[in-house]
């Protein structure tokens, strides 16, 4: 979920984000239109209704978005940290991240009626209410990011290792290992609708780090094929354990192959124009923004626009669209651009000190 704003821009990846948020967000807004619309299709043919149901996984409660969230995340996390000392990877990350959540989830304190709890709050902003059992923040979009923040402070303790940058087949292994462990060990979080989404999604980070390496010829494709298929093997298991509602859905293989065929695709230079190109990294650089407000703030703005006789989901979409820019440029940017500067003048003083 968090962008990548190096000089240079890997541009399938602003792609994906477009997509993941649009899949989230029609997902949790949108589905029921799209349902209805598949209904209006005359599709007796079983083949007809396959395409309908793959058709349908990219959006339901946005989970093919969230598994090429995760997967963005793996392979970027990997790729920075293959310039970047790991004190200039957590500077740029918690300015990345926290200040526009914070901002979020004071936001919704501020409508929600009823009684403040600080220290709720305070452990909703800090992305560890796993350990404490806090209730979601943002209407519960907030648990991918509890996930992805352990998995930033895990490749941060790695990234002092040699196994980033040169033992990739040793950094594989830890993966695997890591992963059986979340499958053997109790669901994390052990409560709630979320139950096991931790052990169940958090090896697609992993997944995305890995097609990182076979990208970089640092494992080959037995152990990038070997690892696909014990993580989605694990996936299952655990979904059949405790989520028999996701059985008859195919979110996350269709996620994954979305994610690969972007991949698959990204050198091909003729498939996607230069100005498209930079209209989709516009859009991409509200995925962050989107992704937080969208869930608890649009009942908000659809009561708002009510009380104009403005009853149309689109129109409430445009609202959102522009608080999202607004505070995209007035908090998010400048923060990240802030996280930019201390670190590079940590780095700075580092080599002048030596």
């Amino acid at each position: 979920m968090i962008t990548d704003s190096s000089p240079k821009r890997i541009i399938f990846l602003d792609y994906l984000r477009v997509f993941a948020f649009m899949s989230v967000l029609i997902g949790h807004k949108f589905y029921q239109n799209i349902v209805d619309l598949t209904e209006t299709l005359h599709a007796p043919h079983i083949t007809q209704q396959y395409l309908i149901n793959i058709f349908l996984s990219m959006f339901m409660g946005g989970g093919a978005g969230v598994i090429v969230f995760f997967m963005i995340s793996g392979y970027i996390i990997l790729h920075v940290l293959q310039s970047e000392s790991p004190i200039k990877f957590l500077i740029k990350r918690v300015f990345r991240i926290y200040p526009l959540l914070i901002f979020a989830i004071f936001i919704e304190m501020l409508l929600v009626k009823g009684p403040v709890h600080i220290l709720t709050m305070l452990q909703q902003m800090s992305l560890l209410g796993y350990f404490f059992k806090t209730p979601l923040a943002l209407a519960g979009v907030e648990w991918t990011l509890r996930i992805e923040i352990l998995f930033y402070f895990l490749m941060f303790l790695l990234s002092f290792s040699f196994v980033i940058k040169k033992k990739n087949y040793l950094l594989l292994m830890f993966f695997t290992l890591f992963t059986f462990t979340l499958y053997y060990n109790a669901p994390f979080p052990t409560i709630g609708w979320n139950k096991a989404y931790l052990s169940m999604y958090f090896p697609f980070l992993f997944l995305g780090s890995t097609l990182y390496m076979y990208e970089n010829k640092t494992i080959n494709i037995y152990a990038l094929s070997s690892f696909v298929i014990i993580v989605f093997y694990l996936c299952f298991k655990l979904t059949e354990k405790y989520h028999t509602n996701w059985l008859q859905t195919n979110f996350i293989l269709v996620g994954f192959l979305i994610f690969l065929g972007f991949w698959a695709l990204r050198n091909k230079d003729y498939i996607i124009t230069t100005a498209i190109d930079k209209i989709i990294i516009k859009i991409s650089l509200l995925t962050y923004s989107i992704y937080l407000f969208h869930n608890f703030l649009w009942s908000y703005l659809e009561n708002f626009l009510q009380t104009f006789g403005i009853h149309s989901k689109i129109y409430i979409l445009t609202l959102l669209i522009v608080w999202c820019y607004i505070v995209y440029k007035f908090i998010e940017l400048p923060m990240h651009k802030l996280g930019k500067k201390i670190a590079t003048e940590h780095i700075y003083n580092n080599v002048q000190e030596k």
